[in-house]
C-alpha cells in the first residue's frame, strides 16, 4: 500500500453542521444578461412558485439556516420578488441580493430595500468591457444608475461589486476603474476568479493566477478596500500573496438550491445530492455522498500532504463535473500539478536519499513537513534509479493515479533529483 502521509497529523476534521449557515436559492433562470463567463449554462427562463419558495423558505427557517442569498439569473425577474423578501424577512433570515444591476432601481424597486440586508451588484470592468462581456449595449450605465439610485434610497445596505475575472478585464486599468467606483459609491468591491463551468468552460484561457492576486495585492497596497472570493488554492500561486489564498465553505457550511429544487454544494457545481421536492433538505445535507465528501479523503496525495490542506481544502469543487473522488477538480490546482508532471515525466530521476531515514517500520523524510513513508513506497521510490524516466515508472505500474500523485509529491518536496547525463 502507498503510503506518504504527514509526520505531523494533519486529517482534515470539519464541524457536522446539522445544516448549513448559508444557503444560496435560485428564484428563476431569467436573466438580462448573457455572460460569457456564466457558470449557469441554461436558456431556461423557468422560475419557482411562489409557494414552492415559500415552503421551502419556512423548512429552511426551521432548520436552522441563517443567511438566504437569493440568485438567478436575475432574481428581481421573479414575478413575486417583493413577497418573497417580505416573507423571508418575517422569518427572520439575513436576507442578501445578488444583482445583475441592469434593471434600474427606481421606486418600483424601493420598497425592497428594508427587507435586504446585503445586495451584490454584476460590474466587470469599464464601459466597452463590461458591456461586451456581459452582452448588453448599456448595461454599465444601468448599473451605474442602479447604484446611484440605490444610495438615494438609503445607505443603510451593504452593497458589493462583484466581479469576475476573465482573460480580458485581468487588467489593472480596469480592475482600478472599479476600485475607484466603489470607493465613489461606498461600496465594496469583490473580486472572483472564473469557474470553469457552464459557459466559462468554453473559454479558450484561464487568466493567470499569480497576475490576478499580484493586481488584487497591488490595489491593496494602494489603499482600495477590494477582497477575492472564490477559493483560491495556495499551491497555486506565489508565495508572497498566499495571504489572498482560501478555501471554500460548499458542502461544508453553504449549499445552493436550484430552480427545480435540487440540491448541490454551490450554484456553480453540477452534481445533484437531492431535491427538496422530494426529500427533506436536512436529509440532503446529512446524505451520505456530503459525509464522505466532508471527510476530503478523496482528495491526491499532493494535496492530503500540504501543510494548507486544512485551509484550503483541496481548492474549488464546483469543477468536479459532477463527480467527487477522482483527482482534484480545481482547475487551477490541477493545470499546476500537471505543469510538474510534465516537467519531471520524461526525466530520469533518482532519489534524494540523504533526506530518508528508517524508523522502526517506516521511512521518514527530512523535509518540512516531514512525511512517513511505507516500505511499498519507498520500493516505488528505489525504482526511480535513473535507468526509466518517471513516465516509463507510471507505464509500467499500469498508469495507477496514486503513482502519479506520488512523483508529483515527491518532487514538490525536492526529494527526487534528475540524473546528470
Amino acid at each position: 500500500m502507498i503510503t506518504y502521509v504527514p509526520a505531523i497529523e494533519s486529517r482534515i476534521k470539519i464541524a457536522s453542521y446539522h445544516s448549513p449557515l448559508t444557503v444560496y436559492l435560485k428564484l428563476t433562470a431569467a436573466c438580462v444578461l448573457s455572460c460569457n463567463f456564466c457558470s449557469q449554462n441554461t436558456e431556461s427562463t423557468a422560475s419557482m412558485q411562489i409557494d414552492e419558495v415559500k415552503r421551502i423558505l419556512k423548512q429552511l427557517s426551521e432548520d436552522g439556516v441563517i443567511y438566504i442569498v437569493y440568485t438567478g439569473g436575475e432574481p428581481l425577474l421573479h414575478p413575486h420578488i417583493g413577497m418573497i423578501l417580505e416573507y423571508g424577512r418575517g422569518l427572520g433570515f439575513n436576507q442578501y441580493l445578488v444583482t445583475s444591476g441592469d434593471l434600474v432601481w427606481r421606486k418600483k424597486y424601493a420598497s425592497l430595500i428594508k427587507f435586504i440586508d446585503g445586495m451584490g451588484i454584476s460590474l466587470h470592468g469599464r464601459k466597452a468591457c463590461h458591456d461586451e462581456l456581459v452582452g448588453k449595449c448599456g448595461s454599465y450605465d444601468d448599473v451605474n444608475r442602479t447604484l446611484d439610485a440605490i444610495r438615494s434610497f438609503t445607505s443603510e445596505v451593504s452593497v458589493t461589486i462583484n466581479c469576475t475575472l476573465v482573460q480580458k478585464n485581468t487588467v489593472y486599468k480596469e480592475m482600478l476603474h472599479l476600485a475607484k467606483l466603489a470607493s465613489h459609491n461606498d461600496c465594496k468591491l469583490s473580486f472572483a476568479r472564473m469557474n470553469v463551468i457552464g459557459k466559462g468552460a468554453a473559454l479558450s484561457e484561464l487568466p493567470d493566477i499569480n497576475n490576478v492576486v499580484k493586481l488584487i495585492d497591488r490595489l491593496i497596497y494602494d489603499g482600495y478596500n477590494v477582497t477575492l472570493s472564490n477559493c483560491i488554492a495556495p499551491c497555486t500561486i506565489d508565495d508572497r500573496f498566499r495571504y489572498l489564498s482560501h478555501g471554500c465553505g460548499a458542502g461544508i457550511a453553504a449549499a445552493a438550491i436550484e430552480v427545480n429544487g435540487d440540491v448541490k454544494i454551490c450554484s456553480s457545481a453540477s452534481l445533484v445530492l437531492g431535491n427538496v421536492k422530494k426529500q427533506k433538505f436536512t436529509d440532503i445535507w446529512q446524505n451520505d455522498i456530503l459525509c464522505e465528501f466532508r471527510k476530503m479523503e478523496f482528495l491526491p496525495i499532493q494535496c492530503m500532504t500540504c501543510s494548507e490542506v486544512v485551509k484550503c481544502r483541496g481548492g474549488c469543487h464546483a469543477e468536479s463535473a459532477g463527480k467527487f473522488g477522482e483527482n482534484v477538480c480545481d482547475a487551477y490546482a490541477s493545470r499546476y500539478f500537471e505543469n510538474i508532471w510534465s516537467y519531471v515525466k520524461n526525466k530520469r530521476m533518482v532519489p534524494d536519499e540523504i533526506k530518508i531515514r528508517r524508523e522502526g517500520n517506516s521511512f521518514v523524510t527530512a523535509t518540512f513537513p516531514g512525511r512517513i513513508m511505507s516500505d511499498e513506497t519507498l520500493e516505488i521510490l528505489r525504482c526511480l534509479d535513473g535507468s526509466i524516466t518517471c513516465e516509463e515508472l507510471l507505464v509500467e505500474s499500469g498508469h495507477l493515479e496514486s503513482i502519479k500523485e506520488l512523483i508529483i509529491s515527491l518532487a514538490i518536496d525536492d526529494l527526487i533529483v534528475e540524473v546528470e547525463e
